[in-house]
Order: structure tokens, then sequence, then C-alpha cells
């Protein structure tokens, strides 16, 4: 088993420690796949946060189908089903920047693999 890497940019703000699991995993993703920076800090932040809300919202979801029932007996969409869903597309679109779909990986190496002609500029 390999040693925790600590080498990771800190977070921008204050984390839970759920939160601060997932900035680690996705910060190694990141480390050994060669594209962690400093700057990667300010969205990871972020995006650990969006990915942390997801969770916990989703769980509510599931212990009542995303059903809110009012005292006068009539239903609706509950209020986590919405914050659940508003934070999935946030951090979906977060997690693009990062290469962290399917997708989004293979376009990147795409565009790192794809040839192109020596300038005088590579030996500088």
């Amino acid at each position: 088993m390999s040693k925790e890497n600590t080498d990771y940019p800190e977070p921008t703000g204050a984390l839970n420690d759920d939160a601060m699991g997932i900035y680690r995993n996705i910060c190694e993703h990141l480390s050994v796949a060669g594209g962690l920076m400093k700057a990667d800090a300010y969205i990871l932040t972020d995006l650990a946060r969006w990915i942390d809300l997801a969770d916990r919202a989703w769980a509510e979801v599931d212990k009542n189908c995303g059903v809110q029932v009012y005292s006068t007996g009539s239903e609706g969409v509950s209020a986590f089903y919405t914050v659940a869903k508003n934070a999935s597309d946030i951090l979906i679109k977060l997690a693009t920047k990062f290469g962290l779909s399917t997708k989004d990986r293979e376009l990147m190496a795409q565009f790192k693999n794809k040839g192109r002609e020596k300038d005088d500029l590579d030996d500088i």
C-alpha cells in the first residue's frame, strides 16, 4: 500500500471530515494522472463541498423517496430532492474541468496525444 501523499494543495476553506476525504481522493486521482496544480485548490474545494452536499441530500431523499408530506396531508417534492439535484448538476459541471468522467478523460487524452509539428521553441 502506498504512503499517503501530503503534497496536495491545502483547501481554500474549511471542509468537514467527509468533504476533506473527498478532496483528498480527488487530489490523489489528479496527482496520479499528472494534472494537479496548486491553483486547482479553489475549484477542488468547491467540488468536494458540492459532492458532500449531494451525498447528504440524496441520503435524505432515500429515506422518504423524495416526497414531502405536509401537515394538510398533501404531498410534494422534498426540498432535499431539489438540493440533491441542484448539487449534482453543479458537481458534474465542476468535475468535467478535471476529467473526472470517462468522456472527459478520453477528450483530454486525444488532445494531449494529438500530433503536431516540432517548432523552434520546442528546443528552448
